[in-house]
C-alpha cells in the first residue's frame, strides 16, 4: 500500500512537471524571433530591398528546417482541408507559404503543374536570378493579399512579368500560371480538418531534446544553454545557500528570543524593527547596502570565490568582494520574515497545554520550547518555507543585477536586453522547475516528520 501511494505521487509530480514543460513550450512558439535568424525579422526585409527578398527568404527557410521549425507545433493540426492537402506537394521552404494558398484557393493539380514548371524554369535559366527574385516577391505579395481586388490586381501583374520572362526563355511559364488563376478550388477545401502528423513535429523533438539535457544553443555565442544555465547557477546557488543558511540561524534564535521575552519593552522595539525592514523593497536594501560599502571605501573589483578548486584563496575573499554584500542582502530580505513566522507559530504553541504541563513538570522556558513547542510548530513553518526559498530567486535575481555577479540573474538580464531567446526559455523552465520541486520537496519533509499526514 505505501509502496502504491508513494509511486501514484511519483508520477502525479512527473506529471506536474510534463504539463510546466509543455506550458514553456506554448510560451516559447509565441515568441516572434524564434521564426527568423537574428537581424531578419519580419521588420527588417525592407533593408534587403525587393531584388533581395527571395535570397532573405531561403536564408529564413533554411533557419527555420535546421531549428526544426518548419515542423508542424504538435503531432495532430488543425487546419482547412486546402492547406493540409498542400503538405502533400514537395516544395522548397522559401515556396511553402504562397504554394499552401494557391492549393487552398485554386485546387491542388493547377498549383502542382505550376510549380513543377517552376522549378523546371529555374534549373533551366540559372542565370536569370534576378527574374526569379522578382517572381518570388509577386509570389509572396499574392498569397499575403487581404481582399480579392487586390489578389486578382497581383494576379495581373503576375502575367505581366511572365510574359516577359517567356519571350527570352525556352520554358514557358505563363499558360501554366493562366490555369491555375482561373481555376476555383472545390468547396471542401474550406472545411476544417485534422492531420496526423506523428512524431515529425516540434513539440515531439523538444520534449526528446529536453529530456536529454538539450536546450538548444545560445543565440549570442552559440554556447549549449545548459552549459550556461549551469555555470550561472553555481554563483547563485551559493549565494542563496549561504543566505539561507545564516537566516535560517539568526531567525531561529531571533524567534525563541521573542517568544521568551515576549512580555518585555525589547520585544515590542524588535518586533517592529523587523515589520519595518520587511516592509522595505528588496532593490532598497541591496542599493542601501552598496551605498554603505561604497562610502567605507569598498570595492566590488574583486572576483567572486570559486567554487570547485583554491578554496583557501575563495574563503580569504569572501569579506572582501561583492559576495558578502549579496549574501547580506539576501539575509536581510530573508530574516524579518523567517524571524516572525517562527515568532508567531512558536506564540501559538507556547500557549497549548502540553507546553503547560512540560512547565509543570519542571522544565524551563527554553527547554519546553526547543524540545516540545519547535518541532510541533515545524510544520507550518516548512509550509511557507516553500515560499520564502520560491521568493528568494527573485532576492537572488536581483542582487545579482545590483553587485554585478556571473549568475543566473545577470544570464536573464543579458538575455532579454539581447533576445537571447534561447537562453531566457532555458531559465524560465528552470526556474518553473525549481519552484515544483521545493513545493513538493517541502510536502515529503512534511510527511516524513508528521506520521499525521500521509501523502495520497
Amino acid at each position: 500500500m505505501a509502496w502504491r501511494k508513494g509511486s501514484l505521487f511519483f508520477f502525479h509530480f512527473l506529471f506536474t512537471l510534463w504539463l510546466t514543460a509543455s506550458f514553456v513550450f506554448l510560451l516559447s512558439r509565441f515568441l516572434p524571433a524564434m521564426y527568423a535568424p537574428k537581424g531578419m525579422q519580419e521588420a527588417d526585409t525592407a533593408v534587403y530591398g525587393q531584388a533581395d527578398q527571395a535570397a532573405a527568404a531561403r536564408v529564413r527557410a533554411e533557419y527555420l528546417r535546421k531549428m526544426g521549425l518548419h515542423l508542424p507545433k504538435f503531432h495532430v493540426s488543425v487546419g482547412l482541408k486546402g492547406e493540409l492537402l498542400s503538405a502533400e506537394i514537395e516544395t522548397e521552404p522559401h515556396h511553402q507559404e504562397w504554394v499552401q494558398k494557391a492549393v487552398l484557393w485554386h485546387g491542388r493539380k493547377p498549383t502542382e503543374l505550376f510549380y513543377r514548371q517552376l522549378l523546371r524554369w529555374q534549373t533551366e535559366n540559372t542565370g536569370s536570378s534576378s527574374a526569379s527574385s522578382l517572381l518570388h516577391t509577386y509570389l509572396m505579395r499574392w498569397c499575403r493579399s487581404v481582399n480579392w481586388a487586390e489578389r486578382n490586381s497581383l494576379a495581373l501583374q503576375i502575367k505581366r512579368v511572365l510574359e516577359k520572362t517567356d519571350q527570352k526563355q525556352v520554358s514557358q511559364l505563363t499558360p501554366f500560371w493562366q490555369k491555375l488563376s482561373s481555376s476555383t478550388s472545390p468547396a471542401s477545401y474550406y472545411i476544417p480538418a485534422l492531420a496526423w502528423n506523428g512524431p515529425k513535429n516540434q513539440y515531439h523533438q523538444w520534449l526528446v531534446s529536453l529530456a536529454s539535457g538539450n536546450l538548444g544553443s545560445s543565440l549570442q555565442d552559440y554556447r549549449p544553454v545548459t552549459e550556461k544555465i549551469s555555470e550561472a547557477i553555481s554563483t547563485s546557488a551559493l549565494i542563496g545557500g549561504a543566505g539561507l543558511l545564516i537566516a535560517g540561524i539568526l531567525s531561529l534564535f531571533i524567534g525563541v528570543h521573542l517568544v521568551l521575552t515576549n512580555n518585555r519593552p525589547q520585544n515590542y522595539m524588535i518586533r517592529q524593527g523587523l515589520y519595518l525592514l520587511d516592509s522595505i523593497p528588496s532593490f532598497l536594501v541591496a542599493v542601501a547596502l552598496l551605498f554603505l560599502y561604497l562610502l567605507a571605501g569598498g570595492s566590488l573589483s574583486s572576483p567572486v570565490p570559486a567554487l570547485a578548486n583554491h578554496w583557501d584563496h575563495a574563503f580569504s575573499g569572501i569579506f572582501r568582494s561583492s559576495f558578502f554584500l549579496s549574501v547580506a542582502t539576501i539575509v536581510l530580505l530573508l530574516l524579518p520574515h523567517l524571524s516572525l513566522l517562527i515568532y508567531q507559530n512558536l506564540q501559538h504553541e507556547a500557549s497549548s497545554l502540553y507546553v503547560r504541563t512540560a512547565r509543570a513538570k519542571g522544565l524551563s522556558n527554553y527547554r519546553a520550547l526547543t524540545r516540545h513547542a519547535l518541532a510541533n510548530a515545524l510544520n507550518p513553518i516548512i509550509t511557507l518555507l516553500s515560499e520564502v526559498m520560491i521568493g528568494l530567486v527573485a532576492g537572488i535575481l536581483l542582487v545579482e543585477i545590483t553587485f554585478s555577479l556571473p549568475g543566473v540573474g545577470t544570464l536573464l538580464t543579458q538575455s532579454i536586453l539581447t533576445a537571447d531567446y534561447p537562453v531566457l526559455i532555458g531559465i524560465t523552465l528552470f526556474l518553473l522547475i525549481f519552484r515544483i520541486c521545493v513545493m513538493w520537496l517541502c510536502d515529503l519533509i512534511i510527511a516524513a516528520i508528521d506520521p499525521r499526514i500521509v501523502l495520497a
